[in-house]
C-alpha cells in the first residue's frame, strides 16, 4: 500500500489518458459497454466506449436501460454480466488425452492457462467483494484453483464507487457498497464520478490504493493536468454517497441470519417457493460468487482423443447433486434451499463470511421475480418463533 492516499481530479480527458497509460504498459483493459440493451464487460480502448448517460431500471424480473442524456460515464448500477466470467471462465479446455494404439502409453497435455496482463475499469464495490469471496475460494483453499490465480495474477482493479443504485441492491445490508469498505485491499485505484451538468462534463476523484495504483497515477499527473481535491469536493462526495446509502430500499437483516438458515431447513417455504421457481439456474448465472463447475469428457470417433471441459453448473441443475444412480435433491424445493441456504448460511461454515454480496442480481435476472430479500424475513419469523415444520420436500 502507499504511504500517501492522497486522491487527485482528472477530467474526461484525464480519464482517457488513463486508460492509454494501462494500454501502453501492456494491459488489455476491460470496461462498461452497452451491448444489445444491458450493461456488459468487454475490451476498452476509449472512454467513448463507456456508457455515457445511461442508467437502468431493474426490479424483480425487470431490467431496462434508458439515457437520461447527462455527462457521466457510469451512472447505472450492475448489469447482468459480472467480472467472474473474465477470471472463472464458464467453459474451460482443461487438458487432452491421447492413446493412437492400445499398446502406447496415454499422452496427456494440459492446457496452458496463462493470461497476460489486464485491467478492469468500473468495477463496482460490491463486484469488489465478491472477487474477494472468490479469491478465498479458489486462491485460498486446499486446492488452488490453477486458471484462476492465472486470471488473477498480473491484474489491475479499478474501482469506480456506486452513486446510483438499482432498486434491487441491497449491498448496505452486506457492509458491501455503495463505496469500497477500509477493509478490503486487493484493488489499485478507486474512482468516484463526480457529475455537474453546469460544468459541463464529469469529474474523476482519484485515489490510489496500492502501490501499483499510486506508480499509475503518478504517470498520469505528468500526461494530464490533475487538481487536489476541495472541501467542497470531499462535502460533494460525502454527499453523494448517503442519496444513494438513503435511495437503497431493499434491506436483510443479518443477524444471527446463518442460524435461521440452518433452522429452517423443514420449512413449508421452500415448497411455496418451488411451486414459483423454474429452476432455470438465471440466480446461479448471474451471481458474481457462484463458482460451481462440472466436468465433461468428449471422446472423438476413433477414440484415441479425450478432451476434458470444465463449465459452468448451477444446483439448480438436477444432475448436479446425483450420487450413484440418483439426484440427492431430486426437487426444485430442495434445490432452492440448498442454494440460498449455502448462499447465505453455511458459506460462513466455509469461509467465514457471507456468500452474498447485495448486488440485486438474482432478484432482477429471475424470470418470475423471486426476491429474496422478501423471503428471508418468513424464513425468520418461523425459525424464531418455532413455526410450521413440514418437511419442504421428500428431499432431506
Amino acid at each position: 500500500m502507499p504511504t500517501e492516499r492522497t486522491p487527485v481530479i482528472i477530467d474526461i480527458k484525464g480519464l482517457q489518458v488513463l486508460v492509454d497509460v494501462l494500454i501502453e504498459q501492456g494491459n488489455e483493459v476491460f470496461g462498461p459497454q452497452v451491448i444489445d440493451d444491458v450493461i456488459a464487460i468487454r475490451p476498452l480502448t476509449s472512454v467513448d466506449q463507456l456508457p455515457a448517460g445511461w442508467t437502468d431500471d431493474q426490479g424483480a424480473g425487470r431490467y431496462r436501460l434508458h439515457n437520461d442524456h447527462s455527462h457521466g460515464r457510469f451512472g447505472y448500477a450492475v448489469g447482468p454480466q459480472a467480472w467472474k466470467p473474465l477470471l472463472h471462465e464458464p467453459t474451460l479446455h482443461t487438458l487432452s488425452m491421447t492413446q493412437s494404439h492400445a499398446a502406447d502409453p496415454v499422452e496427456v497435455h494440459v492446457t496452458a492457462t496463462r493470461k497476460g496482463r489486464r485491467a478492469f475499469l468500473g468495477v463496482r464495490p460490491c463486484e469488489l467483494e465478491a472477487i474477494v469471496r472468490l479469491d478465498t475460494v479458489l486462491l485460498r483453499g486446499p486446492n488452488v484453483d490453477r486458471a484462476y490465480r492465472s486470471a488473477r495474477s498480473d491484474l489491475m482493479l479499478i474501482v469506480v464507487n456506486c452513486t446510483v443504485p438499482a432498486s434491487t441492491c441491497f449491498c448496505t445490508a452486506m457492509n458491501t457498497g455503495p463505496r469500497v469498505s477500509e477493509n478490503v485491499t486487493i484493488h489499485d485505484l478507486e474512482i468516484t464520478e463526480l457529475v455537474n451538468e453546469h460544468d459541463g462534463g464529469p469529474r474523476y476523484v482519484v485515489t490510489p490504493a496500492s502501490r501499483q495504483g499510486a506508480e499509475i497515477l503518478d504517470v498520469l499527473g505528468s500526461r494530464t493536468s490533475t487538481v487536489a481535491m476541495t472541501n467542497q469536493d470531499a462535502l460533494d462526495i460525502e454527499a453523494g454517497f448517503r442519496r444513494a446509502e438513503s435511495s437503497i430500499e431493499r434491506h436483510v437483516d443479518t443477524k444471527e441470519l446463518h442460524d435461521v438458515m440452518i433452522a429452517s431447513s423443514e420449512n413449508a417455504l421452500w415448497a411455496e417457493l418451488a411451486d414459483r421457481c423454474l429452476a432455470c439456474g438465471n440466480c446461479t448465472a448471474v451471481c458474481p460468487t457462484c463458482f460451481c463447475t462440472s466436468v465433461n469428457e468428449i471422446t472423438d470417433l476413433s477414440g484415441t482423443t479425450t478432451e476434458r471441459w470444465r463449465h459452468w453448473d448451477s444446483c439448480f441443475s438436477l444432475e448436479f447433486s446425483r450420487v450413484g444412480n440418483a439426484p440427492v435433491r431430486s426437487s426444485v424445493a430442495s434445490r432452492y434451499r440448498h442454494w440460498l441456504t449455502h448462499k447465505l448460511g453455511t458459506w460462513h461454515d466455509q469461509f467465514d463470511e457471507s456468500g452474498c454480496v447485495g448486488c440485486g442480481r438474482c432478484i432482477t435476472w429471475c424470470p418470475v421475480g423471486i426476491d429474496l430479500t422478501a423471503e428471508i424475513p418468513a424464513l425468520r419469523t418461523a425459525a424464531l418463533s418455532g413455526g410450521d415444520s413440514r418437511p419442504a420436500s421428500g428431499d432431506q
